[in-house]
């Protein structure tokens, strides 16, 4: 009798559950929330042991981080930092290589 064959996830897949769950647990309900890791493995369809190992994995790849004991935040992607506003009234001058010059200027918005 042949035993049947084990089911295992492909390569990286196990990663992407644990960081899925843990981008969509930090934006419940339009906040950003530190995710803590009983959330996590409840959200998870994994053994602990394994969500642990992906989550120190991630942590060393700088994918996710540790913002408190057992608490977790996924880093921002590049780009999406938050962008800070600028005072109105302000200007800012960058000058290219090429010798020419972009000024940025901030103004009230028309809404208000």
């Amino acid at each position: 009798m042949r035993r049947p064959a084990k089911k295992r996830a492909p390569h990286g897949a196990t990663s992407l559950m644990v960081l899925d769950a843990l981008v969509r647990l930090h934006t419940k309900n339009g906040r950003r929330v530190q995710v803590s890791r009983t959330d996590l493995l409840l959200a998870v369809p994994l053994p602990e042991t394994t969500v642990d190992d992906r989550l120190r994995t991630l942590i060393k790849e700088g994918r996710v981080l540790r913002v408190g004991r057992a608490l977790y935040e996924p880093k921002p992607w590049p780009g999406q930092e938050p962008r800070r506003s600028e005072l109105p009234g302000r200007k800012k001058t960058i000058h290219l290589p090429d010798g020419m010059m972009v000024v940025e200027e901030w103004s009230r918005s028309p809404l208000r």
